[in-house]
């Protein structure tokens, strides 16, 4: 009963209840029993690990970047290198490098062996220029002797005793020359140079230079043949030696019995370098080359003096110093001699040219000429010369440094 009163009662008071219109259909009912059903417990779930949802997220997205940024940048890549335009050709460079290690550390070698070569090719430059310094041309010839320095004459002869080789000894520590480098010549002639000492072997020298004098003993067994070329050098040599000096005798003493010289106490001393022409004796090619006079031929006036040095003689290993296609004029105004290049195509500030003007210079000398005026030449300095002043004549030849 009691039950009944109650149902009645239930729906009585439903009855009373304001009127609720729903207009959803029976499935969008159910689909949201169903959300409220299983809401608790996906935020449940959230609740413990939050960190889930985003790791995966974040894992996901970073293997799409690995499979979709590689085909981008090549085609990126493609794309540049199809533009014709500077911005375009420097970003493709720019993105082609970042993801290519290989090509990367490639370049970075080849630009270390580009340096590398520039480096070497800068040694080699620096090697050429150090090697055509020490090619710069040498003179053959002093100028003027320094104060406390002596010149030592000596002279030497070729192996066929035709060619008279002069030879000034420098010395630095000896402002005085004395007998002592000539009783010691053998020391101070090198053989391999084609030089060949006369043999004044046990003979001594006493140099009186006061007197323009030198005295020499001889001893007995010393011997000259007769109507041999030794016999002629002995004198020219010996005035080779002396004459520089200012010596106009030599005296003998001992045995005087000379040959065909005869039995002589003393003989006046001829130089030998006089109205000469000067070629180049060199022995053979990696030898020293040496300025000699052409003493066994006789010129007339320097112009034909010049003119024969243009011609070799080869028999006695003698190179002509004017080469022939070298033309010039020459005049002779009291102690200066002029000479006038016309054809100068060929002529540069070498060696060769150098030792061309120094023989020159000698043959004026010999000559009598005090200074040579060259003209017309194609360079204003050539060794230790001013070409454009005239240059006075040296006052020797063939130097070797003692000290």
């Amino acid at each position: 009963m009691t039950n009944r009163v109650t149902d009645e009662k239930l729906k009585e008071m439903l009855s009373s209840m304001p009127k609720v219109q729903d207009t959803q259909t029976k499935e969008e009912l159910y689909q949201k029993l169903q959300d409220v059903s299983k809401s608790p417990k996906k935020r449940k779930r959230t609740s413990k690990k939050p960190w889930l949802v985003p790791t995966l997220a974040s894992v996901s997205l970073l293997c799409v970047l690995i499979l979709i940024v590689p085909s981008m940048l090549s085609n990126n890549q493609g794309s540049y290198e199809s533009s014709g335009s500077e911005s375009s050709k420097l970003d493709t460079t720019e993105e082609s490098i970042v993801p290519d290690r290989s090509t990367t550390i490639k370049k970075a070698d080849e630009l270390d062996d580009m340096k590398q070569d520039k480096a070497a090719e800068s040694n080699d430059q620096a090697l050429i220029g150090q090697s055509e310094m020490e090619k710069s041309p040498q003179s053959m010839l002093i100028q003027k002797v320094p104060e406390q320095v002596s010149l030592v004459h000596l002279a030497a002869m070729d192996p066929s005793a035709q060619v008279i080789i002069p030879i000034t000894l420098i010395d630095s520590t000896n402002p005085i020359v004395d007998e002592t480098y000539y009783n010691q010549m053998d020391n101070y002639i090198h053989k391999e140079d084609g030089l060949v000492p006369f043999d004044f072997q046990n003979i001594t020298f006493n140099l009186l230079l006061e007197k323009d004098e030198v005295q020499i003993t001889i001893p007995e067994e010393f011997q000259l043949q007769a109507g041999s070329a030794l016999q002629t050098m002995f004198n020219r040599l010996l005035s080779a030696m002396f004459a520089p000096y200012g010596v106009e005798r030599i005296n003998l003493e001992g045995n005087t019995n000379l040959g065909d010289m005869g039995n002589i106490d003393s003989f006046k001393v001829v130089d030998p370098l006089a109205n000469s022409a000067f070629k180049v004796y060199q022995y053979q090619e990696d030898t020293r080359p040496f300025l000699v006079p052409i003493h066994y031929q006789s010129y007339t006036s320097i112009q034909s003096a010049l003119v024969d040095m243009k011609v070799e003689a080869p028999q006695f290993n003698i190179e002509a110093t004017i080469p022939e296609n070298i033309t010039f004029d020459v005049q002779e105004d009291g102690e200066t001699v002029t000479i006038s290049f016309t054809e100068v195509n060929d002529l540069k500030a070498n060696q060769r040219t150098l030792t061309m003007l120094e023989s020159m210079l000698l043959t004026a000398k010999s000559f009598g000429y005090e200074s040579v005026h060259f003209e017309q030449l194609p360079f204003k300095q050539i060794g230790p010369y001013d070409v454009t002043e005239p240059i006075p004549v040296p006052v020797a030849m063939n130097p070797e440094q003692l000290h």
